[in-house]
């Protein structure tokens, strides 16, 4: 664990030296760094997140970077690499969410061939109807605390409350279980895009807020938990009050776990996708649902953004 702290701490100085950001960004940056409530792990990703879109800094001219090189191929149609459909498989075998399949594929002269490729296994549905299941729990409570906001007369400026809405909402998508799993079995990669391009756009575009607007999300969203009557410590309830706090807990690191994807911490979410996907985060899920199922090749969470036209709210 120590040894991912110190690997993060390094990536952060390193982008914080390369990189050409702006005076007021670096004033976040010092905030964050400066707030002893936020773990060492968080802080550091969060100043990844941050820092990582922006240029390098000017030092010769260099060749286009691979980033640009991603955006441009996904502008335009592609077609799913099926060469890569074994790799794929042996690099997600060990999660059982896909299976092999040849599907009937009109690409050459004689207007037949075989397109090999990946589909949903029933353990992947599985797993999608959980998360829907933990996205519909967290948005009874989110819509609880979006009312006590309204009715807090100290807060005037309405805009970590219009996010807090976009979240509300981002948590009533769903992953592939609108479909029956005969229909999924014979579903084109085009068609998966189809399917998957509402969820991906829904949960992954607060990622794409900064920093400071992510954890303003996070502190007010903690802070009306904690007045929620339901959630009152009582001095004389020492059990009751570690399940409060327990439940706070949780509900915050799995909020923290959605806005900055790649973040492994312990909660329902990623308790949730290891179980049952062996997958360590909600960025892993999103690339594998779409290097299988998509694309067939290997895509970062960059490429997933620009793939589906994905922006900050």
């Amino acid at each position: 664990m120590q040894t991912d702290i110190k690997a993060l701490k390094r990536k952060a100085k390193a982008l914080l030296l390369s990189k050409d950001i702006p005076a007021g960004k670096m004033d976040i940056v010092r905030a964050i760094l400066a707030n002893d409530r936020i773990l060492e792990e968080e802080k550091y990703n969060a100043i990844i997140d941050l820092v990582k879109n922006y240029p390098d800094k000017p030092v010769k001219p260099v060749a286009p970077g691979k980033v640009e090189v991603k955006g441009e191929e996904f502008k335009t149609p592609e077609e799913y690499n099926s060469k890569n459909t074994a790799y794929l498989y042996q690099k997600y075998r060990h999660t059982r969410l896909f299976k092999k399949r040849l599907l009937v594929h009109a690409n050459n002269k004689f207007g037949i061939g075989f397109l090999r490729r990946l589909v949903p296994s029933q353990r992947l549905l599985r797993l999608s109807q959980k998360l829907v299941e933990l996205q519909y729990a967290m948005r009874q409570r989110l819509y609880r605390v979006l009312c006590d906001i309204v009715d807090d007369q100290s807060i005037s400026d309405p805009t970590i409350f219009n996010y807090c809405v976009v979240l509300y909402n981002a948590l009533a998508s769903s992953c592939l279980i609108d479909k029956q799993y005969i229909e999924l079995k014979w579903t084109r990669p085009e068609g998966f895009k189809q399917l998957l391009s509402p969820y991906m756009n829904s949960m992954l575009k607060l990622s794409l807020c900064d920093a400071q607007t992510k954890e303003a999300m996070i502190q007010l969203i903690d802070k009306k938990l904690r007045q929620s009557q339901d959630l009152q410590k009582n001095e004389t309830m020492n059990k009751k009050n570690l399940t409060i706090e327990q439940y706070i807990y949780d509900f915050i690191t799995t909020l923290r776990c959605l806005l900055y994807p790649s973040t492994t911490n312990e909660c329902s979410l990623t308790n949730l996708l290891k179980k049952e996907g062996s997958l360590p985060s909600f960025e892993a899920f999103c690339i594998a649902c779409v290097e299988a199922l998509v694309i067939g090749k290997p895509v970062v969470l960059s490429d997933i953004m620009t793939m589906f036209d994905i922006t900050a709210p």
